[in-house]
C-alpha cells in the first residue's frame, strides 16, 4: 500500500474511531486501543513518546491494522474489533484532560524556549514543580475511594512514593516522579521533559472516566450556540491572562498562575456540565422476547430540533440464526 495513500486513509479512519468511541475532540487513552488491536510492543513505546497529540498516537495504532486488513476493508469492521471495550477503559475525566493539556502546554513551551537565562530557569522550575505536584496529588486522590483516604492523601507530600503502589507504575518511574518534585533548578527542565511522556500516559490510565449514570431529570440544558459563546469568552480571557508572547519574570507579579488556571478549568467544567443532553429527557431501552434488557452498543441520543424528535442507534450481535424479536421503549421523566 502506498504510504501517502495510507496516510490519507488513516486520517479519515481516525475520525471514524473517535466517533465510534464517543471521544470527538477529547483527550483519551489511546494505549487501551493499541492493546485491544494487539499493536506491537515497539510501537506502543512510540505511542507514549508521541505525547503531544492523541491523533498522532491513534495514527500509529491504525497503521498496522490497515496494513493487515487492507484499505479496501470496510472501516466498520473496527466496530467489531473494539466491541468489548468499555468507556471507562479509554475515556479520561475532565480534570485529567485538563492536567494533560497543561503538561503538554508547559513542556512545549520549555522545549521551544531552550532556557538559559537564570531568572527564567528559576521561574520555570517553580512552574514545573507546582504543576507536577498538583497532577501527582490528584492522581493519588483518584486511586482512593473513601473520604478518609482521600483526606489523608491530600495532605501527603511524597506523591511518587505513594504511586509506587499502583501496579502499572514501575518503581523506577515512581522514583523519577519523586525526584521531579525535589530536583535542582538547573536540572529541572531537562528532567521534566524526560518524564512528561510517561506522566501524561499515567494520568490517562489513572484518571479513568468511570461513568456514573446520568439522572434523567428532564433538564434541557443550554443550547450549543450559547455554550460556544461562553466557551469562547473563557478561552479569550485565558489567552489574555497568559500573555504567551512574553516570558518575563517580574517581582510585581503577584497572581498565582496555578490558581488562575484552576479558575478557568472550573469555568470550562461548568460549561461542559451545562450543555444540552438529550439523554436527560429521553431514554431508549431494548428488551428481548422474554422482556430482559439486551446487551448492546449504542450511540448517543440525538435530538432533531427542527422536528422535535429523539432517536438513538443501537448495535448488537446476532448469536444465532433464529428469529430475533426486540422491543424498544422510550422513557421520559
Amino acid at each position: 500500500m502506498h504510504n501517502a495513500h495510507l496516510h490519507i486513509f488513516v486520517t479519515d479512519l481516525r475520525g471514524h474511531v473517535r466517533c465510534l468511541l464517543g471521544v470527538e475532540g477529547a483527550i483519551f487513552n489511546v494505549m487501551t486501543i493499541a492493546e485491544k488491536l494487539e499493536t506491537p510492543e515497539g510501537l506502543r513505546k512510540q505511542i507514549t513518546n508521541s505525547w503531544k497529540d492523541d491523533n498522532e498516537q491513534l495514527e500509529i495504532v491504525l497503521q498496522p491494522w490497515l496494513k493487515k486488513n487492507g484499505d479496501t476493508k470496510d472501516p466498520d469492521s473496527l466496530r467489531k474489533d473494539l466491541a468489548d471495550l468499555k468507556e471507562e477503559d479509554y475515556k479520561v475525566t475532565q480534570r485529567g484532560q485538563m492536567h494533560i493539556s497543561h503538561l503538554r502546554e508547559l513542556a512545549v513551551k520549555i522545549s521551544e524556549l531552550k532556557i538559559k537565562n537564570a531568572e527564567l530557569t528559576t521561574y520555570f522550575s517553580g512552574k514545573i514543580q507546582d504543576l507536577c505536584k498538583k497532577v501527582l496529588r490528584d492522581c493519588c486522590i483518584e486511586l482512593e475511594s473513601s473520604v478518609e483516604d482521600v483526606e489523608r492523601v491530600a495532605s501527603y507530600e511524597s506523591y511518587g512514593n505513594y504511586l509506587e503502589n499502583y501496579p502499572q507504575i514501575s518503581q523506577s518511574t515512581a522514583l523519577k516522579y519523586e525526584q521531579m518534585c525535589s530536583s535542582s533548578e538547573e536540572s529541572m527542565a531537562k528532567h521534566f521533559l524526560s518524564i512528561v511522556p510517561h506522566l501524561i500516559q499515567d494520568v490517562k490510565a489513572i484518571c479513568r472516566d468511570e461513568m456514573i449514570p446520568d439522572v434523567q431529570n428532564g433538564l434541557r440544558g443550554l443550547q450549543k450556540e450559547i455554550l460556544n459563546k461562553h466557551a469562547s469568552d473563557v478561552r479569550e480571557a485565558k489567552t489574555e491572562q497568559q500573555h504567551p508572547e512574553a516570558y518575563i519574570v517580574s517581582d510585581e507579579l503577584d497572581v498565582d498562575e496555578v490558581f488562575v488556571r484552576d479558575c478557568f478549568d472550573v469555568s470550562s467544567t461548568l460549561i461542559h456540565f451545562a450543555k444540552s443532553d438529550p439523554s436527560k429527557l429521553v431514554r431508549f431501552e431494548l428488551t428481548d422476547s422474554t422482556n430482559h434488557p439486551v446487551t448492546c452498543k449504542r450511540e448517543s441520543v440525538v435530538h432533531d430540533t427542527d422536528n422535535d424528535t429523539y432517536s438513538q442507534v443501537f448495535f448488537l450481535r446476532k448469536e444465532s440464526e433464529e428469529e430475533l424479536l426486540l422491543r424498544a421503549a422510550a422513557r421520559v421523566p
